[in-house]
């Protein structure tokens, strides 16, 4: 696992490397003549779900899962031996580890080169009201909601955007929920597709029509640096892009059935077969998660993994090699947002600047080296530790030196 510090790892043909809060600008001279659809960006899956900030104070009862865990097989089984079932405070305690996605918030994420941000909301003003208050439309995941706002994160959006003049965001609004209804319909869209553009400002928001046409330089100098997709959006309303028109963000049910490796595979498939046909903004969904039968078997038995991080963390540790070895396969492939969780383990900013910049040095004091030389320098550096373990065993044998040391090199 890679700290959450400055990482220096390498994973297969990847230097990881922090992302500086200026990325966009440092890298300004090759990427300003690029449009939206031909650069990568690192993405954030359920961006507001952060570690600490998910809470049950405030549910979302309309993707709340407690009554759905009582009624599962494992909660009947569990019934039949005669043990009682978790208490709602303490299905709470165990379900939450498993909705985190991020060990920081968005914020944060934003300053770690965080450019898309996939935002699942819930609203708790009254469906079908012909406005909506964004300071009542809060992150959530199953159920379990943020102190954060849309109003609040749209504010620290802006304070970040007008310090880093040159930097461009995207935020996908793709699952949607109100707090008392399953049914989030055309009213509660148009309101929401208004008060995002109320919010942010038709003249600061990227067009379908410029997202596809105009190049980085030409949406800076207009100041057009917040593009948002809206899930069933009006066609007609303003500079909201609605996602059935211009996003390809797929799924399969294998993402959302715990088999890991079968996610692996469907993820190449995607790639190869979606990732190529270059006239819609491509987001790589590359977040599985177990299946709620699965997490409530766990939370049943008390077992591992109890946690979203446990059973994601080496998937994500893989999800480099694999990105970067479809690439190399089929090169037609054309990510636009690698959308991720545990940032600092899947490493979305590295992967995304190998993808377009494979020829240059990623950050200051980075080797610059791509493909068969980081392949050659982590044989080389495999061969020197290697050497140096060799080395310190022959003296532990001489000194009572503590072999185990050796696993900290």
């Amino acid at each position: 696992m890679v700290g959450l510090g400055r990482a220096t790892t390498r994973v297969a043909t990847l230097v990881i490397v922090t992302a500086s809060p200026d990325w966009m600008a440092e890298h300004f001279e090759i990427l300003q003549h690029r449009t939206l659809l031909e650069i990568t960006l690192p993405g954030s899956h359920n961006s507001g779900n952060y570690q600490g900030g998910l809470h049950a104070d405030l549910l979302c009862e309309s993707d709340y899962k407690y009554g759905e865990y009582l009624g599962s097989a494992s909660s009947h089984l569990l019934q039949e031996s005669g043990r009682p079932l978790l208490s709602q405070a303490e299905f709470d305690r165990r379900m939450i580890p498993w909705n985190i996605n991020h060990f920081r918030p968005i914020n944060a994420q934003l300053s770690e080169g965080v450019r898309f941000l996939h935002l699942k909301i819930c609203n708790f003003g009254a469906p079908g009201a012909p406005t909506m208050d964004l300071g009542t439309v809060h992150f959530q995941h199953r159920g379990y909601t943020t102190r954060e706002t849309v109003a609040s994160t749209l504010q620290e959006l802006r304070a970040f955007l007008d310090a880093h003049p040159k930097e461009i965001v995207i935020l996908g609004f793709n699952n949607l929920h109100n707090r008392a209804s399953k049914s989030f319909g055309e009213m509660d869209i148009a309101a929401l597709a208004v008060a995002l553009e109320t919010s942010i400002g038709p003249e600061n928001l990227i067009s379908r029509e410029q997202l596809y046409r105009q190049t980085l330089r030409e949406l800076v100098e207009a100041n057009r640096r917040i593009a948002v997709f809206l899930k069933g959006a009006p066609q007609d309303l303003g500079h909201i892009i609605p996602s059935e028109l211009a996003l390809e963000e797929n799924w399969s049910p294998v993402m959302a059935s715990g088999d890991l490796t079968g996610a692996k595979a469907w993820l190449l498939k995607d790639l190869k077969t979606s990732a190529v046909q270059r006239d819609r903004f491509y987001v790589m969904q590359a977040n599985p998660n177990n299946a709620e039968e699965k997490m409530y078997e766990r939370m049943n038995a008390n077992s591992s993994p109890a946690s979203n991080l446990d059973f994601l963390e080496k998937f994500l540790q893989d999800l480099p090699a694999l990105i970067l070895q479809a690439a190399h396969e089929e090169p037609r492939i054309q990510i636009n947002v690698i959308d991720s969780d545990f940032l600092n383990i899947s490493n979305p900013y590295a992967t995304a600047m190998e993808l377009m910049m494979p020829t240059r040095a990623l950050t200051e004091g980075s080797t610059g080296l791509t493909g068969l030389g980081f392949w050659i320098l982590g044989l080389l550096s495999l061969c020197g530790l290697l050497a140096c373990t060799a080395f310190l065993a022959r003296r532990s044998r001489s000194n009572g030196y503590d072999h185990r040391f050796a696993n900290d090199l």
